[in-house]
């Protein structure tokens, strides 16, 4: 990419931006030489990593990055023999645990990271490229146990490193405990007589000594080992130590031998893996800066651009990201329909700010770094990106502020090819308007037979007619608020943009006099023209309010629909889990009811005349019993206490009471009607295959419904629960359910039980304890002890 546009466009901010995002100085090292690429394969790949670290910082949070040195310099050292000290092994420890903790973050990760790839591309496989690199990492779990076992966390070579370490410490440590015995047997006899300066020991010289005043020199005999500044005190080793000292320090050489030895073999070991932990920390520098560019992205709210080699430019709702506070987003789009585009506005409209965004969206894109735009930007992959923004003025070279965009200009001529992009500031300014509007509108029609995307800039009223006659060049405007004198910073593709000047010195106060004779100075044509921009640019407005309006309306009634499409398949949805659940009850209850009715009448064959007859009548309680208790179950709606009836207007159904017409004789129907009208019904211990001809359905009466009461009972007493959980429903569902649960457990006869409603607003827990007060069977209800769950369950005894 050309040098001079990268700085004229001021990508160094951004890379300055993502250094400061990056943990270590591995990753902030990469951002000073990153640069945008032209191989769309290679930006696609940048893309990518970008948007999968975004994925997971925005799913996982914080990426373990922490411990990561740049210890590149002491794994050279140890390849080339030198002995590394302590510190450089916890730096290098500490990096080998980083590496590994990153590596298995993002292995095991790998799915979060490429799931919105996955459910946009469903059909694609998708694989995670930082999974990949995570895979090249290595890990050197021995070499990271022996530095632990070897280096303490002080930066010290550990007593554990070696016996022979341990022992020479030992010895140490007796040894300097018997000097210092003796010492301060000697100091006190000596602080006695006043001869010391200061009752302690001290070291000089590495050797255990005692500060001596000068004049009593003679009286504690030894060798001197220094003095103070003032030569007030001789720092003094006693005679009667000379021989501990000595023996301490030929232990302290031993140890210093012994530790040497240990960090040699420890360099060996770092030396044997320096090239696989070289690579493995450069990886670990490639992925912090990669989630800089992640952390950048979220900062502005950056998205990933598709991508083409078409020279294909269409910003939506682009933001620059090195503006200062809430950025006016605009819409630009060149490269299908035409391939130059001249914008002209007032000065401080935003021309320049919408050349810039331009020039640094493909120099980001290219570069791997999202876009603050909104998803479906569209940015071409080019060559190169030229850029005359600016004034350069150069005093050294002497030349002027035209000289210095011509120069430029004409280099940029030179280099440019058809998958070029060129931003002109200001095109053909600083000179005579007539020649220059000639000479930029000539250097348009050179760059558009080249065939290279541009943008240009300009006041000039001739490059509007230009791009209103000229194929492949389109106009485009900044917009202007008289009324407040201020620039709205929105871009208007289609529309040249008006200088506004005549109305701008009309609202400053100019007089109408001044104004009409420099109008006067306009010729009719420049005068229509202006008059015709202005006329559109107002139309274009009020059509674009009108279209936001419809705009707001649409999305609003989309959303109404939304909301009640949502709550209507919800309820179909609940409905139908009621149904199928009823049903399934209701089979179940039917076939428990069958079994037990064959067993019943196994032991009527066996059993005399009077035991059958007995069993007979439990027998038909049960039947009845269980039939009543189904159709409570049913969804469907129950008459309460009809009248025995025919009812041939409602279909036979399996579990339906009906009476057998040619026997006068109720039974049980064990399916519906088949395809010929017959169905099979239980009449006592007898299976009949009927036609629907001689049958009628009947209802039960309340006494019939009331038989078999004990079994209910019994059977409730069986499968109740004693815990209800309302946690999910509404009130007016939740009260229900208590309803008939109340009931449930008075029929089981259970003394007390537990109903969970939760804490939350407190609305549901309010409801439940005031249904509860106004029911008889309830002798009284307290909330939940702390073992029992608190405000969030109600205990019930019942009477």
């Amino acid at each position: 990419m050309d040098e001079r546009t990268l700085r004229v466009l001021e990508f160094h901010k951004i890379r300055e931006r993502l250094a400061e995002l990056c943990t270590c100085s591995l990753g902030r090292d990469l951002t000073g030489h990153h640069v945008p690429v032209n191989d769309i394969r290679t930006i696609k790949e940048w893309q990518q990593e970008t948007s999968e670290a975004v994925n997971l910082l925005e799913a996982c949070g914080n990426v373990p990055f922490g411990g990561l040195h740049d210890v590149r310099s002491a794994l050279e050292r140890a390849r080339l023999g030198s002995m590394l000290d302590a510190e450089q092994f916890l730096e290098i420890v500490d990096t080998l645990r980083a590496t590994r903790r990153l590596r298995a973050f993002l292995l095991e990760h790998r799915e979060q990271a490429v799931a919105p790839f996955v459910s946009a591309r469903a059909r694609e496989p998708v694989e995670s490229l930082l999974a990949d690199r995570a895979l090249s990492m290595s890990t050197f779990p021995h070499l990271e146990a022996e530095i632990n076992r070897c280096i303490g966390p002080d930066g010290e070579v550990a007593d554990a490193a070696s016996p022979t370490l341990a022992r020479l410490r030992v010895q140490i440590r007796t040894l300097r405990s018997r000097v210092r015995e003796k010492l301060e047997a000697i100091l006190r006899a000596a602080a006695a007589k006043n001869q010391v300066q200061e009752n302690l020991v001290t070291m000089r010289n590495g050797r255990f000594v005692i500060p001596v005043k000068q004049e009593h020199r003679g009286a504690v005999p030894g060798i001197v080992h220094d003095q103070s500044g003032s030569g007030m005190t001789l720092f003094i080793e006693p005679m009667a130590v000379v021989e501990l000292n000595n023996q301490l320090r030929e232990v302290e050489l031993d140890e210093a031998e012994e530790v040497e030895r240990i960090l040699r073999e420890l360099t060996n070991l770092v030396a044997e893996d320096a090239s696989l932990i070289r690579h493995t920390v450069s990886i670990a520098g490639e992925m912090d800066f990669i989630f800089a560019r992640a952390r950048l992205a979220l900062e502005y709210d950056g998205v990933e651009p598709e991508l083409n080699t078409e020279g294909w430019i269409n910003i939506k709702q682009g933001r620059h990201p090195l503006l200062k506070g809430k950025a006016v987003p605009i819409n630009v789009w060149l490269g299908k329909d035409f391939y130059s585009l001249v914008i002209t506005g007032p000065n401080t409209g935003g021309k320049t700010v919408t050349l810039k965004t331009i020039g640094l969206f493909t120099l980001m894109a290219q570069a791997g770094l999202h876009v603050p735009a909104q998803p479906g930007s569209e940015l071409a992959v080019v060559d190169a990106v030229y850029a005359d923004i600016g004034d350069e003025q150069s005093i050294e070279q002497n030349l002027s502020t035209f000289s210095s965009h011509l120069s430029n200009i004409v280099r940029i001529l030179q280099q440019a090819t058809g998958n070029s992009l060129v931003l002109l500031d200001e095109l053909g300014a600083g000179t005579d308007p007539q020649e220059g509007a000639a000479l930029a509108m000539s250097i348009l029609e050179f760059l558009l037979d080249v065939g290279c995307r541009t943008v240009a800039t300009t006041h000039y009223s001739e490059l509007k007619s230009f791009a209103y006659t000229q194929p492949g060049v389109e106009n485009a405007g900044v917009e202007f608020d008289v009324e407040t004198l201020q620039p709205t910073y929105r871009l208007s593709i289609g529309v040249a943009g008006s200088s506004n000047a005549f109305a701008i010195a009309r609202r400053l106060g100019l007089s109408e006099a001044v104004l009409d004779r420099a109008k006067a100075r306009l010729t009719n044509e420049e005068i229509k023209v202006e008059e015709l921009l202005r006329t559109i640019e107002l139309d274009r407005r009020s059509a674009v309010r009108e279209r936001e309006e419809a705009a707001r309306l649409r999305a609003e009634m989309e959303q109404l629909r939304n909301r009640y499409e949502e709550a209507f398949r919800k309820l179909q949805g609940k409905r139908n889990e009621l149904l199928l659940e009823a049903t399934r009850e209701a089979d179940k209850l039917l076939t428990d009811a069958r079994k037990e009715v064959e067993q019943l009448i196994g032991e009527l064959r066996k059993a005399q005349h009077t035991e059958a007859a007995e069993m007979a009548q439990v027998a038909r309680d049960i039947i009845a019993e269980r039939q009543a208790y189904i159709r409570e179950k049913k969804p469907e709606p129950i008459v309460s206490e009809p009248p025995r009836r025919k009812t041939s207007d409602e279909p036979i159904r399996k579990g339906d009471t009906v009476r057998i017409i040619s026997l006068q004789k109720e039974a049980e129907a064990l399916t519906s009607p088949d395809s010929n009208g017959y169905v099979q019904v239980l009449a006592g211990a007898m299976r009949l295959t009927l036609s629907v001809k001689d049958l009628e359905k009947v209802e039960k009466t309340k006494r019939e419904r009331s038989v078999g009461y004990a079994n209910i009972a019994r059977e409730k007493s069986q499968y109740i629960n004693t815990e209800l959980d309302l946690r999910g429903l509404k009130v007016d569902e939740a009260l229900e359910r208590v309803d008939k649960y109340i009931d449930d457990c008075m029929l089981s006869g259970i003394p007390r039980a537990r109903i969970i409603h939760g804490k939350g607003t407190g609305a549901l827990r309010q409801a439940v304890r005031e249904q509860l007060a106004g029911l008889p069977q309830v002798r009284r209800f307290r909330f939940g002890e702390a073992g029992e769950g608190g405000d969030g369950v109600t205990v019930v005894e019942f009477q």
